[in-house]
């Protein structure tokens, strides 16, 4: 009877070894050829947009009339589309997905373009500041399984339905007033394409920047609308000599454990920081999800509303809402500030 030669296990693992290796190789390709014609498809985009006219939004006040002259300022922010939030982990007090996220957006500009209508019964408003503030995209894969589960599509998908949401909105805003509207843009950190958040060059890598600067060309030949997508992410607003500045404020903010919560970081860093910084009267963020007003600033509220991470932070109930305000161009100050349900 012949002798068979006994299987060598080292060489059978060594070769097993290699064929996994070879997938995990492949894979990673795959996934490096995707991501270059997504970053392909973002450059073109931003080298399109780089020709046109990004100069910080400048509005000068126009003649005086029967009524006082004022500016709009319109926050949109947070509105998270797509995010799922069931109601019944958060004791039915809200609601949301990528169809009830739609709705609101949807009646959000509806509700605006009324707001606005009644001020002019008012006040002579001729300009309307449209801040588009980030945080429009979940994008559950640039966070942990918490998040991914609150999310079920890509944030390409996520995209597609965003920008047709404030393309169609503006659109709505045009037909419905006659103004002129100034859309100054902020990336949020939901919307970035990195793991981590940048703190340089954090529009170049922003699945938001991208909606933006599809809105800007897609608005281009307008001559009611004007776009600021600039690369910095802080934008500052010049309203008849009344200076705001817009963030979305997921930076330079620490603190807000205390009794005075968020609003004691957000006073220090604008008086502080931004204050001296950029010479404003005024600044404006989202962010943090709860409409916040203090003489020096405004933090707007969110679309999404109340979910399960505010619950686990033990933050209060809030409706989803957006905050809106006027900027009196003779006296310089803020006020009428109300804000439009979700």
């Amino acid at each position: 009877m012949p002798v068979t030669k006994p299987t060598d296990l080292t060489e059978h693992s060594k070769i097993h070894t290699q064929k996994l290796e070879l997938r995990r190789v492949n894979k990673l390709l795959a996934e490096s050829v995707d991501r270059c014609t997504d970053l392909k498809r973002q450059l073109e985009i931003h080298t399109a947009i780089r020709a046109a006219d990004s100069k910080p939004i400048r509005i000068r006040p126009g003649k005086r009339g029967p009524k006082k002259a004022t500016t709009v300022v319109a926050l949109i922010s947070d509105w998270h589309t797509c995010q799922i939030v069931d109601a019944a982990e958060v004791n039915g007090l809200n609601e949301h997905n990528a169809e009830i996220g739609q709705e609101r957006g949807t009646k959000y500009f509806i509700d605006l373009a009324r707001c606005i209508k009644h001020e002019q019964a008012a006040y002579q408003i001729d300009e309307v500041v449209l801040w588009l503030g980030g945080d429009f995209l979940q994008n559950c894969h640039i966070h942990d399984l918490d998040s991914q589960l609150t999310v079920g599509i890509s944030p390409q998908q996520e995209a597609g339905i965003v920008a047709p949401l404030l393309s169609g909105g503006i659109q709505h805003l045009l037909k419905s007033l006659d103004c002129r509207f100034n859309v100054v843009c902020n990336v949020g950190n939901h919307g970035r394409t990195t793991y981590k958040r940048l703190t340089t060059k954090q529009t170049n890598y922003s699945y938001e920047q991208a909606i933006y600067n599809s809105l800007a060309l897609f608005f281009k030949d307008e001559r009611r609308v004007r776009f600021d997508v600039g690369e910095s992410n802080h934008k500052v607003a010049d309203i008849a000599g009344f200076k705001i500045l817009f963030t979305h404020g997921d930076e330079g903010l620490k603190g807000g454990g205390g009794i005075g919560g968020i609003s004691v970081p957000f006073r220090r860093v604008i008086t502080a920081s931004w204050m001296p910084t950029y010479g404003v009267d005024f600044v404006c963020i989202g962010h943090y999800h709860h409409f916040v007003q203090i003489a020096e600033g405004m933090i707007n509220g969110s679309l999404v509303g109340w979910d399960t991470y505010a619950k686990s932070m033990g933050l209060a109930f809030g409706r989803p809402q957006q905050m809106m305000f006027n900027v009196d161009h003779e006296s310089k100050r803020v006020g009428g500030v109300r804000p439009i349900w979700g």
